[in-house]
């Protein structure tokens, strides 16, 4: 009768759990060939959640479709972006949405203002307060129009420079140009979060006196790398540009 007890009433805890992603590595056979790489792809796998549903909570904002090509290299850009952890704290929480957006905060304080401080619009979702905000307007167009006189390419503003500092690939940009707009890019998504709750958006002349402050940074990073002859190679553009338009600067 107990026995009987027992498997009615506690069977399902006394089966044996589904096997997990920690049996079926158990259970790979360790001398088969690329075993190694099987297992460093299980692990990538568990260690890295899918940011699908931040890709596509992306693509609603934006009202497009973000390809595989270009969402990887803004994925990869948390990395390589800048030498400094700060920025790559930036990239990182920007590309997971981790900013508190008015939008997002009426949604958790009842009676918070959910307008933009800067054009007093709503949605003041994510993409509005890096993006399509008015008042940032003329911010990313000068800036595009910077990009375009410097590297001697027509680059017309688009969102997935400004918020994720991937360069259009259909341009004829070097890997070093490329280079240079997703850390001058990641400089003005820094602007933008110092002016956060502003009514006023940054300034392109904020933007300019923050990138030639941050070339020491930059020339860290090539005198680290052994190359310092790359450095002017990626940077002179900007710093005569930064000359032409600021004679009086030293």
């Amino acid at each position: 009768q107990v026995r009987d007890f027992v498997k009615k009433s506690l069977s399902p805890s006394l089966e044996l759990p589904q096997s997990g992603w920690i049996d079926e590595l158990m259970g790979t056979d360790p001398t088969a060939k690329g075993t190694i790489s099987t297992l460093y792809a299980s692990i990538q796998n568990v260690a890295s959640p899918s940011l699908d549903n931040v890709r596509r909570k992306w693509e609603e904002e934006l009202g497009l479709d973000i390809s595989e090509v270009d969402w990887g290299g803004a994925v990869d850009l948390v990395h390589s972006a800048s030498v400094c952890i700060r920025h790559g704290l930036i990239q990182f929480k920007v590309l997971h949405r981790l900013h508190l957006s008015k939008e997002k905060l009426a949604r958790m304080y009842r009676g918070s203002d959910p307008t933009c401080p800067r054009c007093k619009q709503v949605p003041a979702n994510l993409c509005h307060m890096f993006w399509s905000c008015p008042r940032l307007k003329d911010f990313w167009a000068n800036i595009f129009r910077t990009f375009s006189l410097i590297f001697n390419e027509d680059m017309e503003p688009m969102p997935l420079t400004a918020i994720f500092g991937v360069a259009p690939r259909e341009t004829r940009l070097t890997a070093s140009q490329r280079k240079a707009i997703a850390f001058t890019s990641l400089l003005a998504r820094r602007l933008i979060l110092f002016n956060w709750i502003k009514a006023t958006p940054p300034s392109h002349k904020r933007w300019l006196e923050e990138v030639m402050a941050h070339l020491k940074l930059e020339h860290l990073r090539f005198t680290i790398q052994g190359n310092t002859k790359k450095f002017f190679k990626v940077w002179q553009p900007f710093i005569s540009y930064f000359e032409d338009k600021f004679p009086s600067t030293p």
